[in-house]
């Protein structure tokens, strides 16, 4: 693990030359205490392990003379999991963590969830749970047929349709007891979740609202920020200088994009479209009296 986590680090950063690898792997080797010594060999079959298990495929480039991800064959959302696979190698190493690590008081609830319904996705088998609704304090018994999992901020939703065949969403914190039934199901053929999502901020997808133009202006300090971690993948900058960053955004106006607006506080104006500017200035003016 720490030494495919070595591999998959460096070519994160632009790629490495063999000698460079072996020396790395040789201060690897010493840290973690351990005896030989790491030979081409055993670093082809890292490749081939890190292009079977993890779905990056790391290749030679000639030209520049080192091996680079080769990004046209490897999975999106592989690479997506690599910063998952960071944290863990980097844990791995140390004792008594909670010297110096912090984390979040707030945690993805659920997440024990995630295995048996991506099962259950894959096989198209039904999913039987109580789910707990927070709002009313009740909890439903329901068998659903599980199609996507979708990770907002720090919660995990399943996408399933109900029992009525409605599309619905369920946060994995509010499962409990999950199953799965020997009971197949047929995947709707027309529906795609990049499209259904394409311009959806958060989890709540409503097939009545428009796609707006949306038009934010940040300060200066804050679009270092945006630049750098986009609020949305039609995120796109339409001014950049010395008074702030302007952005658009194709997207439905929902609650969820509301609140996210709401939380870059007065380093953010609402230029574009007028409804929009009008419901954050409502809120605004709610939270002060």
């Amino acid at each position: 693990m720490h030494r495919i986590s070595l591999i998959l680090s460096q070519a994160r950063r632009g790629g490495f030359t063999w000698e460079f690898l072996l020396d790395k792997m040789e201060v690897e080797f010493g840290i973690q205490g351990l005896e030989g010594g790491y030979s081409i060999r055993t670093f082809q079959r890292d490749l081939t392990t890190i292009r079977e298990v993890y779905g990056i495929d790391i290749q030679f480039n000639k030209r520049l003379k080192k091996y680079l991800i080769n990004e046209d064959d490897s999975e999106p959302i592989r690479m997506h999991l690599l910063e998952s696979l960071d944290i863990i190698n980097a844990f791995e190493l140390a004792s008594d963590l909670g010297q110096f690590v912090f984390f979040d008081g707030r945690r993805a609830g659920g997440t024990e969830h995630l295995s048996p319904l991506i099962g259950a996705i894959k096989k198209r088998v039904k999913v039987r749970f109580r789910h707990f609704k927070n709002w009313i304090e009740t909890e439903d018994f329901r068998e659903v047929s599980p199609l996507a999992l979708k990770q907002v901020k720090y919660s995990w939703y399943l996408i399933a349709l109900n029992e009525k065949e409605e599309l619905r969403n369920y946060g994995l914190d509010r499962i409990h007891d999950l199953s799965t039934t020997p009971q197949k199901f047929e995947r709707p053929e027309n529906l795609n979740f990049k499209e259904y999502y394409q311009h959806v901020f958060g989890i709540l997808n409503d097939s009545t609202l428009p796609v707006e133009n949306i038009l934010l202006h940040f300060s200066k300090q804050q679009g270092h920020y945006i630049r750098s971690m986009p609020i949305h993948p039609s995120q796109i900058i339409e001014k950049d200088d010395e008074n702030g960053l302007i952005v658009s955004l194709q997207l439905k106006i929902n609650h969820e994009l509301i609140s996210e607006i709401l939380s870059y506080g007065d380093q953010v104006k609402v230029l574009e479209p007028e409804v929009l500017s009008e419901r954050v200035r409502r809120i605004a003016n709610k939270i002060t009296r």
